[in-house]
């Protein structure tokens, strides 16, 4: 299956480290994602709160769910918690939580079933969001303890942070908080065409 393409216009909520997408170069890791432009996202919002609407929070036992589904309910959404690969392949809208290391994340959702029902939702376009851990997942692969596969929804690959920035200064590891990005001096259209 081909992934979905991160597009200009998607919304992004971006936080601590590093991803190579497509290339080598490093632009940065996001905390949670929707890769559909800002137009279809806010669309399809209103929708997500009519009935029937099914809106799932995946439970592979490394999440938060509680509070998620809690911030759910505070933006009038209902959300039901399930680790039913069937319920997730179905849904019109999936929140993939989670607090852990990528590589037994990734262990658990496919000896579940749910990674393939998280691939089978991307395929269809389903609006999906990843939460902390639930980002790293969506992408190709990560190097978390050691090289390892993701769902492979959004191409790239999740890399730690370098201990010493390109100006030489140690930099603080995790990294929590909004710093502001620039691209490299060297490489001033090292973003053209990308999402940032």
């Amino acid at each position: 299956r081909t992934p979905p393409t991160l597009r200009p216009g998607s919304i992004f909520n971006i936080s601590a480290g590093l991803v190579s997408a497509g290339s080598n170069r490093p632009i940065l890791a996001i905390s949670s994602c929707f890769w559909r432009s800002a137009e279809s996202r806010l669309a399809r919002l209103p929708r997500m709160r009519e009935k029937n609407r099914r809106l799932v929070i995946v439970d592979f036992g490394m999440g938060n769910l509680h509070n998620v589904r809690r911030a759910c309910s505070h933006v009038g959404l209902d959300a039901r918690i399930t680790n039913e690969p069937r319920e997730v392949a179905d849904a019109d809208g999936i929140i993939l939580p989670g607090v852990g290391a990528m590589p037994e994340a990734m262990r658990t959702l496919e000896s579940t079933g749910l990674a393939d029902s998280l691939r089978e939702a991307a395929a269809r376009d389903v609006p999906l969001l990843g939460v902390c851990l639930g980002l790293q997942l969506l992408m190709t692969s990560g190097s978390e303890f050691s090289q390892h596969d993701g769902l492979g929804i959004i191409p790239g690959k999740v890399e730690r942070f370098p201990r010493q920035g390109a100006d030489g200064k140690v930099l603080k590891v995790p990294h929590i908080g909004w710093t502001a990005i620039y691209p490299p001096a060297s490489q001033p259209d090292a973003w053209k065409d990308t999402v940032l």
